[in-house]
């Protein structure tokens, strides 16, 4: 008797076509994780960001198979929804490029957003062909956090395996003390990564049984180690909510309701916590006070009052993709510098620690709304799956939803590692209920003809990847540079500094590289040329003005100094050296009442002033008169300096009516 064939199953090509796809997606996932942070090396950007840009590469012939398959009915109306807004998003992110301020960076936001974009249609693609493994994909995952967590464990003990494969001192890599980072170059960025793979992972462990599930057991326990490790309390406290939505869902799921999986979970809960005390972040829950002036929780208020303001001033456009610690500096308050200066040493607000704010800054209103409205989709996909009774689907939906949590008080899907799992988990989701709820047409067209030209649209796309590798190797240049400059070979450094521009010309980091360089060197006028280089990249940012304007004084263009450093102080009141130099530009015009309430003023953020400021800030009390302040300021200076005679007899002066009789 023969079979009645079945409409709704896929061709074998089809069939070959999205296995291949699902594994080169296990693929990149693998990749990025495991690949270096270059943050981690101590350059200042991430080549993970290289591997983003080569998903970009993908869009254009994923979005044609797509567009393809929704022509020939095969996308559901949630999925094909949920593929608009994606789509749309990426065209609005592309249009803000036009009003960023900084195009590099702007290109650079533009890169990650289309390769999430890609990842996602992929994802949507072969999951809506033939259903997702998540099984086989929480597998993979497993490994990948296995082999991550059990490289921060010899982190833990010391060992930096990197270390083995560069005999040179100057190429040793030190360890972060106490927070294990593991490829990530940040213990958040981990918990960012971790948090949803531990999710997936036990999910598929609860609904697989045998080997497998062993297997999977192994993943969650060192991922759950290498989390506790990184005392991540946003990630602990993501993870046991994720937990807790897993086991609700499984007995809602489950026809009929069973308990085992939720005291499974409990269990799991439980675990989290009671590992939590042994690693330190239950302390760092009790310890620090919620509302402390150093606390994590007072700092990102800070953040997310200033970057409502920044909003409220731009809600339609934006400061454009990419383009928010450009556009945050001309809103960040007092309170919220000296938080991020005592913190990090850097005035540079990176992030508002909230992936919903972040877009809305950059994209605006319609942005964000843009991303609601697609996790809306996923959302709609989760419930009917929920509903459905799908086992499988549990540990990538509260993985999806952790996620969704945690950009309330971080910013995973601007993690590379992170945001490719979220995308993929989403993408495969939206898809899967395509493929089990909708009904294939009975007539449609082969989707074969078009395969050439979506291999030749791939080809065409591959200068997409341009920016990002251009800043890559820009980066690379840097740390040549520094390395050279720290071992005296300013030249070589100065050459260095302006190779890495010739590579990637409005790379915002090099000019403070090459202008210090290019000053030690007395190169004045070309340090004054990158510093005004800088400035036009980031008009707002305080160090960049201090910058130009200590170039200009040590020309000796002392009056067309003062502007610069008090621009610098009116964007960022608390910068320090700003103002310190501001003093010293008064002191140097003879203006000494104004330079003695410059240096009064710095002197009160930060007391411990070198030598030659406290000289100068000493002179400046004697000659705008006053006298007690002087004759303290330079009991203090001639502690450290006592062989100055002038200023010695200055205060032998000042002490001599008090010493004559009377």
């Amino acid at each position: 008797m023969s079979r009645r064939p079945n409409k709704n199953r896929p061709s074998p090509s089809a069939e070959i076509t999205a296995k291949f796809v699902e594994l080169a997606l296990m693929t990149a996932i693998s990749v990025t994780v495991l690949g270096f942070s270059l943050q981690y090396l101590f350059a200042w950007s991430d080549p993970k960001l290289g591997w983003a840009a080569v998903q970009a590469t993908m869009l254009p012939p994923v979005a044609l198979l797509l567009a393809r398959r929704a022509m020939d009915g095969h996308l559901s109306r949630n999925a094909l929804t949920f593929a608009m807004l994606l789509a749309l998003l990426l065209f609005w992110a592309g249009v803000s490029t036009i009003w960023a301020t900084n195009k590099f960076e702007a290109h650079k936001g533009w890169l990650m957003v289309a390769g999430n974009t890609a990842v996602a249609f992929l994802a949507l693609m072969t999951s809506s062909q033939r259903g997702f493994d998540f099984r086989r994909a929480a597998v993979w995952v497993s490994l990948v956090t296995t082999i991550c967590a059990i490289y921060a464990f010899l982190q833990r003990a010391g060992i930096e395996p990197l270390n083995l494969f560069h005999r040179s001192p100057s190429t040793t890599f030190e360890l972060i003390p106490n927070f294990p980072a593991s490829t990530f170059g940040n213990g958040n960025f981990a918990a960012h990564f971790l948090v949803p793979a531990l999710l997936l992972i036990v999910g598929a462990a609860l609904s697989s049984a045998g080997q497998i599930r062993w297997l999977l057991l192994i993943g969650a326990v060192t991922g759950s180690a290498f989390l506790l490790l990184t005392q991540s309390r946003g990630g602990v406290l993501t993870l046991l909510i994720g937990l807790s939505v897993l086991g609700i869902a499984f007995p809602l799921a489950k026809r009929p309701v069973r308990l085992r999986p939720l005291l499974i979970s409990g269990l799991a809960i439980a675990a989290v916590i009671a590992g939590s005390f042994v690693s330190g972040t239950a302390q760092r829950f009790l310890q620090s006070p919620p509302q402390g002036e150093t606390s994590t929780a007072r700092y990102r208020e800070l953040i997310w009052r200033d970057t409502a303001r920044m909003i409220a001033d731009r809600p339609m456009l934006g400061t454009g993709i990419g383009n928010y610690d450009v556009g945050i500096m001309a809103y960040a308050s007092e309170s919220l510098l000296q938080q991020q200066t005592g913190a990090f040493a850097s005035e540079r607000v990176n992030r508002a620690h909230n992936d919903y704010l972040d877009i809305a800054a950059e994209l605006g209103l319609p942005g964000l709304i843009l991303l609601l409205a697609a996790l809306a989709c996923v959302g709609l996909a989760a419930w009917r799956s929920i509903r459905s009774g799908n086992m499988a689907h549990l540990g990538a939906i509260s993985a999806v939803f952790a996620t969704c949590l945690y950009c309330l008080i971080d910013f995973p899907l601007n993690n590379p590692a992170s945001s490719l799992l979220f995308w993929t988990l989403a993408g495969a989701l939206v898809g899967t209920q395509t493929h089990n709820n909708f009904r294939r047409p009975a007539h449609t067209a082969s989707s074969t003809s078009i395969i050439p030209i979506a291999l030749m649209l791939w080809a065409l796309a591959l200068p997409l990847t341009l920016p990002a590798h251009r800043y890559l190797i820009s980066e690379t240049l840097n740390r040549t540079g520094f390395s050279l400059r720290n071992a005296s070979r300013d030249q070589a450094a100065i050459e260095a500094f302006q190779q890495s521009l010739r590579v990637a010309p409005d790379n915002r980091e090099t000019y403070p590289l090459l202008t210090t360089s290019l000053r030690r060197t007395s190169r004045l006028a070309e340090a004054q040329q990158a510093a005004r280089k800088w400035i036009e990249l980031e008009p707002d940012f305080s160090t960049a003005h201090n910058t130009l304007g200590f170039a200009l004084a040590a020309d000796g263009k002392t009056t067309d100094s003062i502007p610069c450093f008090e621009r610098a102080l009116q964007l960022a009141p608390t910068n320090v050296a700003a103002e310190a130099n501001l003093a010293t530009a008064y002191y140097l015009l003879g203006r000494h009442e104004d330079a003695y309430k410059a240096y009064e003023s710095a002197a009160r953020r930060n007391p411990d002033f070198g030598k030659d400021s406290l000289r100068n800030y000493a002179d400046a009390a004697v000659e705008s008169g006053h006298r007690e302040a002087a004759v303290r300021l330079l009991n203090e200076y001639l502690k450290t300096a006592p062989d100055d005679r002038e200023m010695e007899t200055k205060l032998h002066r000042l002490n001599a009516p008090s010493l004559r009789p009377h």
